[in-house]
């Protein structure tokens, strides 16, 4: 059971490395190949964040790429190897132990309610969560507002000013985009700029092409080589303007399908011992238990899931430093439940509550496995 390695060399140390570069001070090490004063020195400092690009992945399908080329040995990303957690990382400097964004679905006890957090919605209904409300369930500080440079976040314009968004970009100036060429040209405008800058960056396309094809399909191979040659046209072009470029994901991919998809509807004890929906991600589900049914979870969901679903303690997780090292977020053990079933092979656990249709993805994530842990870290200096 891989687990992240905060002692320095995952996203956070990353993250760590940046936030010392920018003049702050951090808990976790920093990132053990990255020279802080090389990170500092820099007249703009970006950090471009390719959702699902996983290491493994691009060893096998970008082989011949600028980004394979350039990148080093690979980071692991936090648990669970997902954006929802992985973002929030990159946004606050802060890892999951601290952050407590623990996967897509989070049951927020203050709330009584199970969310998406992403999109800032009651699972189910789709009720939108009021700002306010969700900020202080959300409440780790945007590394932006300790970074005394010139601040930026270029997102889609379908997400860019998002609750989410918002929550996490305060102290940057949000830059919305409508494609990549845009995102670049907004980029390289900020690169020429006279005052020292910091800019997070996400692109997101790689990751939707994974989960509707998955990674080995034909589309999802095209747009990494389409990505691939947009980026090394755009470090030719910007040369000379004093940028370091770090380019990560925040996880990788599994293909799998609908053989591997369980659903709970199909385990009526395990369905019944359950006193909220499945939450997280479905390759690294939190259980919320009834009190009376606690005893045999175990041994139940070990039983009926055998060879798919591992069963952990979620208080073994975190004493075992999933989420990450040190004093643990005061909401997280309520926010991951009583058990986790983590994915084995290409297995994923779903359920559905009312309001919400059956979907399918060829590509999953979430899990604990190389493919989704380990990340690439590329850096080139422009």
């Amino acid at each position: 059971m891989p687990i992240p390695d905060y002692h320095g060399n995952s996203i956070v140390n990353l993250m760590a490395s940046i936030e010392t570069a920018l003049g702050g001070s951090h808990a976790y090490a920093p990132q053990a190949t990255l020279e802080t004063g090389r990170l500092a020195a820099a007249h703009n400092l970006v950090l471009l964040v390719i959702d699902g690009l996983g290491y493994r992945y691009l060893c096998e399908r970008g082989e011949s790429t600028f980004l394979a080329a350039n990148a080093g040995a690979p980071l692991t990303t936090v648990f669970p190897a997902t954006t929802a957690a992985a973002v929030t990382t990159f946004m606050t400097a802060s890892a999951p132990q601290q952050h407590a964004h623990t996967g897509w679905f989070t049951y927020f006890e203050e709330l009584g309610r199970v969310v998406a957090g992403l999109p800032a919605k009651v699972r189910g209904s789709g009720r939108a969560i009021p700002p306010r409300k969700l900020g202080k369930l959300l409440e780790a500080q945007p590394l932006f507002e300790r970074s005394p440079r010139d601040n930026f976040v270029l997102s889609p314009e379908s997400i860019a000013f998002s609750t989410f968004n918002r929550q996490f970009s305060r102290g940057a100036e949000i830059v919305p985009y409508a494609s990549l060429r845009e995102m670049l040209d907004f980029l390289a405008a900020i690169c020429r700029r006279k005052s020292p800058s910091y800019v997070y960056a996400y692109w997101p396309e790689l990751d939707g092409l994974g989960h509707a094809y998955g990674m080995q399909s034909r589309e999802a191979h095209r747009h990494l080589l389409e990505l691939d040659k947009a980026l090394a046209a755009f470090v030719r072009a910007n040369a000379g303007t004093g940028t370091l470029l770090l380019i990560t994901a925040d996880h990788g991919f599994v293909d799998s399908g609908p053989d591997y998809c369980i659903w709970l509807h199909d385990y009526p004890d395990l369905t019944q011992s359950l006193a909220q929906p499945l939450c997280g991600e479905p390759r690294a589900a939190y259980c919320y238990v009834h009190p009376q049914f606690r005893g045999d979870f175990i041994a139940d969901a070990g039983s009926e899931l055998e060879g798919a679903m591992r069963v952990v303690a979620s208080a073994d997780l975190i004493a075992q430093g999933y989420f990450g090292l040190g004093e643990p977020h005061p909401a997280l053990a309520r926010r991951v439940g009583d058990f986790a079933l983590l994915a084995q092979q290409a297995y994923s656990i779903k359920d559905l509550v009312k309001g919400e249709r059956s979907y399918m993805q060829i590509g999953v994530h979430g899990g604990d496995s190389d493919a989704e842990l380990y990340v690439p870290l590329v850096v080139t200096e422009m």
